[in-house]
């Protein structure tokens, strides 16, 4: 019998939680619900029930979101870092007209 060596997609994530989520979501799946708890007893101390529920649902709602986000092919967590670093690094702003132009030219 031959075997044919498959290739594999490294830049897949697997989905390993039921063929639906990667271990990325699935942890901020987790994280989101667990705020979403943690809201909701806290609140349910002061507030009714009704009161209780909405950061409880929000946090929830939030953390389904952050598991499924994708813009232009990034996750949230790459999209929050390259966020930071880019509000973090030093700009360099350059006049038109100024001499540093005039010498690339």
């Amino acid at each position: 019998m031959r075997m044919y060596p498959v290739p594999l997609d490294l830049m897949k994530e697997d989905k390993i939680f039921g063929g639906k989520l990667s271990l990325r979501q699935f942890i901020i799946l987790v994280i989101g619900i667990g705020l979403g708890i943690v809201a909701f007893i806290e609140m349910y101390k002061y507030f009714n029930i009704r009161i209780a529920v909405i950061p409880g649902v929000l946090f929830t709602l939030l953390g389904l979101w952050g598991a499924n986000f994708d813009k232009d092919g990034m996750t949230l967590d790459k999209y929050i870092s390259y966020s930071v670093q880019f509000y973090l690094q030093e700009k360099k702003y350059v006049w038109k007209g100024s001499v540093e132009i005039e010498k690339n030219h």
